[in-house]
């Protein structure tokens, strides 16, 4: 991922970077995987 933000940035920043946008995928799969809970837990009762 170091090569694709380029030379604008030192090595610490992109570093930290990199961090954040580990953190934002962590929290995204996190949202999905309770949206998709939410919505089987919500869906078998109505189905059946």
């Amino acid at each position: 991922m170091g090569k694709k933000l380029g030379p604008e940035f030192g090595q610490g920043e992109r570093r930290e970077i990199a961090r954040t946008i580990d953190e934002i995928a962590k929290r995204i799969r996190q949202y999905l995987g309770i949206t998709l809970l939410t919505r089987l837990l919500t869906g078998i009762p109505t189905a059946l």
